[in-house]
């Protein structure tokens, strides 16, 4: 049974088809982790900002001021954490970032006053989020570009590949039609001063050696 056979150029259009999705998975992972990455550090500044504020203010009159974003809240105790806020700091209590329910997304931070009391600014940033609302687009989008890529990525190992195993294919031909009785010979110079040049030559120079050795036999 004869053995099929892949040929090289379908190789190469898968090799360059599966790095171009590959490189827009990981672009795309990037690109996601960047733009969670910025906005949490967005928030962990407003509390690191509001810290110093409510440090100031207790430094001065011994009290915790109001905060001046909506969504900022301060909590002398744990206790008074919203429920699920709550749930969520008693199960992990060294995180600082918590997903609450429905929807209510808290971002944690914890302060301690010169005389060593401790309270924590929770800030509730729903409202202020900019990521999860646009995510289901950027998603689209970068499908979009997966599939754009995907798409170049095949036209161009179609292509390069075409043009590489083009001298390749010529020479496959030619060694698929040799036989003892019928062994062309002077189709090397056909060929470049590639890898497939080089093997054409050997190639050739076997042939003459065959048709030599044939010939004697005739004679003899």
């Amino acid at each position: 049974m004869k053995r099929a056979i892949w040929p090289l150029q379908r190789r190469v259009m898968l090799a360059f088809s599966m790095f171009a999705l590959l490189l827009a998975a990981l672009y795309g992972l990037y690109a996601l982790v960047f733009m969670y990455a910025v906005e949490d550090s967005f928030f962990a500044a407003t509390l690191e900002q509001e810290a110093v504020a409510q440090q100031r203010s207790q430094a001065q009159s011994g009290q915790w001021a109001t905060p001046r974003d909506d969504f900022v809240r301060v909590y002398t105790r744990p206790e008074d954490f919203p429920p699920d806020l709550l749930e969520g700091h008693r199960e992990e209590p060294w995180r600082n970032e918590f997903a609450g329910q429905q929807g209510r997304h808290y971002h944690l931070l914890e302060m301690r006053a010169p005389d060593g009391d401790r309270a924590w600014l929770a800030a509730e940033v729903s409202r202020k989020l900019v990521v999860r609302p646009m995510r289901d687009q950027v998603l689209l989008l970068l499908a979009i570009t997966s599939g754009v890529m995907l798409l170049l990525a095949l036209g161009t190992g179609y292509w390069l590949a075409a043009k590489t195993t083009r001298p390749l294919s010529r020479l496959v031909a030619r060694v698929e039609g040799m036989s003892p009785e019928r062994l062309p010979l002077g189709f090397a110079r056909e060929f470049g001063d590639d890898e497939a040049g080089v093997l054409a030559r050997g190639l050739e120079a076997l042939a003459q050696r065959v048709h030599a050795f044939t010939l004697r036999e005739r004679e003899f």
